[in-house]
């Protein structure tokens, strides 16, 4: 006799067993056109803490006879937060300073003539712990939006890290994560 189905939460007279949870571990973060370089593997290695996308739809009003309805507007992607382990070698702060100068030559006072020329694309893997990718979330067009290389300490041996915020034009999700949207034409309408 078994006992693991009864763990689950039941639901229309039926129990299923629990489901593996992704755990929060399991991850790679890969950058793309960052830097001078295009695979950022070193970047990768040194990843600690990277969040989740975070959206949010402005809120608009529809004021009607005696009533008030709300339609969603335009979107807001909260910034890609990501902590770096500063190595020894120096390997990701030069990969980060390389951007930063990409964005804007610091010593020359200069800026790109076009936006995609400093651009720089991320995607986040979830992973199922073997060599299977779970889930694949696409940044696109990010840019660092600010840089914090930490401070010095005489009173811990914690790792040097770098913490940047990168500014990002579109967040999509590759493999079966968000559904395709449905095509709707003009007249149409969801059943």
């Amino acid at each position: 006799m078994t006992t693991l189905q009864n763990f689950a939460v039941p639901f229309d007279g039926q129990r299923g067993n629990i489901m593996m949870p992704k755990p929060k571990n399991r991850f790679r973060v890969r950058v793309f056109n960052f830097g001078p370089i295009t695979g950022g593997l070193d970047f990768t290695q040194n990843v600690m803490t990277a969040n989740r996308p975070n959206v949010q739809h402005a809120e608009h009003e529809v004021h009607s006879y005696n009533s008030t309805g709300y339609y969603p507007g335009k979107v807001t992607w909260s910034p890609l937060e990501i902590t770096l382990r500063d190595d020894v070698t120096n390997a990701v702060g030069r990969l980060v300073y390389y951007q930063l100068q990409k964005q804007q030559n610091h010593i020359q006072q200069t800026t790109p003539l076009a936006g995609v020329n400093h651009m720089f694309d991320v995607k986040v893997d979830t992973l199922d712990g073997n060599d299977g990718v779970l889930e694949t979330v696409h940044y696109e067009g990010c840019f660092i939006q600010s840089y914090n290389g930490g401070d010095w300490d005489y009173s811990t041996a914690d790792p040097s890290t770098i913490q940047l915020s990168i500014r990002f034009q579109n967040c999509i999700a590759e493999g079966d994560l968000f559904p395709n949207a449905p095509v709707l034409t003009m007249g149409s309408t969801l059943n």
